[in-house]
């Protein structure tokens, strides 16, 4: 019986964190992936540097611009 209670006490205390825990996520989520986006950048164009044309945080997305296109249906 006691496990039970403990258990239950458990996972009370995780469903009552989860919410802030989450919003607080979301909100500051943009300023934890700029240096992020920033080292990924670094590291890519100098290891890519005929590949990768830039990266860019838009929001709270990154988005990947590469040099890859195509010709006449191929790539």
């Amino acid at each position: 019986m006691v496990d039970q209670h403990s258990m239950r006490h458990f996972l009370v205390f995780v469903f009552a964190l989860l919410i802030p825990c989450f919003a607080l996520w979301t909100a500051f989520s943009a300023l934890v992936a700029v240096p992020a986006i920033g080292f990924v950048h670094t590291v890519l164009t100098h290891w890519f540097p005929d590949v990768v044309h830039g990266l860019h945080l838009q929001g709270h997305e990154g988005l990947l611009l590469t040099e890859f296109g195509e010709l006449d249906g191929r790539l």
